[in-house]
């Protein structure tokens, strides 16, 4: 895994349109740049042979197609492909890739539906795959680019981080990069994964996000449910809640459950089919046995006590159960202030 990101970064987005269908993006002081666009208007804009069939200025038509050429032509680069997790346990799905030519490999990708190669996913995971990006390094800044060995390089690392993750299903059935880089191209690699999960994890895409570190000193942050029965041990760190194992899980929920939180029904139905909710022999509750990561209190409290609770309210800190998650981060408020 590589290192904590602790740098500053100022990231410049522009949105041609008022939806998101296509974005630009770029770093400051990267010689990297990033295209976003949905597929469907991307494979559009190929049949069309490159022109937009909307009513807009005939000026702004041409600068939107030229920089569209200018990030996705002639240019080597990683793509990932992104979309919704039919299944409904990850956040998503996705498929890394690599490529000297993006509008030939998008066209193999998607123009026919037929599979890429020998280690394609089924047809009707693609079709779900709506979102892409495309990150390359940038042609007016001149400088030779990515070259055949580095893209695969980064490619295989940003599956195997993907992996590590673990928050979307990756659809690569490889990873690995049998090839040897030299000092100046791992420093390469290094600087492209790096500028590459910023972005992402600053658009909210959280496939190269790292796990929650739980600092087992940190006892301040350290919180209780009991809900129902539950026996449950959160850690809150700065980026999200994480459920501990050995954590009492139960089994049923209440009928005023709502049904909006399907998420949660589905998410606990694999943890038990992989034995990571594991039935106890008396009662009629879970025993977890890998920890678990939350976006919110509250998705841990409903997670744990099978009832739509209030996180703030039902989380009790370890040392004092006298006090609530939410008088704790008022508490810790006020003392910052």
């Amino acid at each position: 895994m590589f290192p904590d990101i602790n740098i500053s970064t100022r990231i410049s987005s522009y949105l041609p349109f008022s939806d998101d269908r296509l974005q630009f993006l770029d770093i400051d002081g990267w010689d990297g740049q990033v295209i976003k666009i949905n597929r469907q208007f991307y494979i559009d804009l190929l049949r069309n042979n490159m022109k937009l069939d909307f009513e807009i200025e005939e000026e702004k038509k041409k600068d939107i197609v030229g920089e569209i050429v200018n990030r996705t032509e002639n240019i080597d680069g990683v793509y990932i492909l992104f979309g919704e997790d039919i299944e409904g346990v990850k956040e998503g799905i996705a498929y890394i890739g690599e490529t000297g030519n993006f509008k030939g490999r998008i066209k193999q990708h998607f123009g026919s539906y037929k599979e890429i190669d020998e280690e394609t996913i089924l047809n009707e995971e693609w079709e779900f795959l709506s979102e892409i990006f495309f990150f390359s390094k940038s042609l007016k800044l001149g400088g030779a680019g990515i070259g055949d060995s580095l893209r695969k390089a980064i490619e295989a690392k940003i599956i195997q981080e993907a992996r590590k993750s673990d928050n979307f299903r990756i659809l690569n059935k490889t990873e690995n990069y049998s090839g040897k880089l030299n000092l100046i191209d791992k420093d390469i690699l290094y600087d492209f994964f790096i500028k590459i999960k910023i972005i992402l994890e600053q658009l909210g895409i959280s496939i190269l996000k790292e796990k929650i570190k739980v600092d087992e000193g940190d006892e301040k942050n350290y919180f209780i449910c009991s809900e129902r029965g539950a026996n449950a041990i959160m850690y809150r760190a700065d980026t999200g809640f994480v459920v501990l194992k050995d954590s009492i899980i139960v089994e049923d929920y209440l009928d005023t459950f709502p049904k909006q939180k399907k998420k949660i029904f589905e998410r606990r139905a694999k943890l038990i089919e992989e034995r990571i909710l594991l039935r106890q022999t008396e009662g009629r509750n879970y025993l977890l046995t890998e920890d678990q990561e939350f976006r919110s209190s509250s998705g841990a409290a409903a997670f744990v006590s099978g009832g739509h609770y209030s996180g703030p309210r039902v989380w009790k800190n370890k040392n004092n159960p006298d006090i609530t998650l939410g008088e704790y981060l008022e508490l810790e408020q006020n003392n910052s202030q």
